[in-house]
């Protein structure tokens, strides 16, 4: 049995993909990059996937050869939002992470982060500033209007007592 080359995507390719309609999910090989995939589901969405295996994960061997670990696979986004061209550079350089030993899922947990802030430190620094700050105006607000209240009726019963030719 002869094997045949995978054959590269191109965007002509992929719409003609899209536009069938299909029962179950397929996933098709881009021919250029090993690894990469589209994810073709039956609602008519497409997803690119990346599998690789990260150098130096499964160990050392007795010649102190890194081994390869696990495979993993990486989402890179959906089509078309994402092009096939930018799935490629993409690919190719989580590829060339993997080969340096950097875990690409790792990576873009850590890149993830606005300011190297994690959700938990971020939702504790909005409770911080926004809800308890807000508690403390709303506090202060409540007071405000309680006082403006307690002269406003001062301000009426003087007004009242007045009228009726008291002092």
């Amino acid at each position: 049995m002869k094997l045949e080359p995978l054959k590269r995507l191109t965007d002509s390719k992929l719409k003609s993909l899209l536009a069938q309609t299909r029962t179950a999910e397929e996933a098709v090989p881009d021919g250029s990059v090993p690894g990469l995939r589209i994810r073709l589901f039956p609602g008519g969405a497409a997803n690119w996937t990346l599998a690789l295996r990260v150098t130096g994960e499964g160990g050392i061997n007795r010649n102190g050869k890194p081994l390869l670990g696990r495979k993993i696979r990486v989402s890179l986004g959906n089509y078309p939002q994402v092009s096939l061209q930018a799935a490629r550079a993409q690919a190719n350089h989580l590829i060339e992470e993997a080969k340096r030993g950097i875990n690409p899922k790792v990576a873009l947990a850590q890149s993830a982060t606005a300011y190297s802030l994690t959700v938990r430190k971020l939702s504790e620094k909005y409770l911080k500033l926004c809800v308890l700050a807000g508690a403390r105006l709303g506090e202060e607000l409540r007071d405000r209007l309680r006082h403006a209240h307690q002269s406003d009726h001062r301000r009426q019963a003087r007004r009242a007592r007045h009228a009726r030719g008291g002092a």
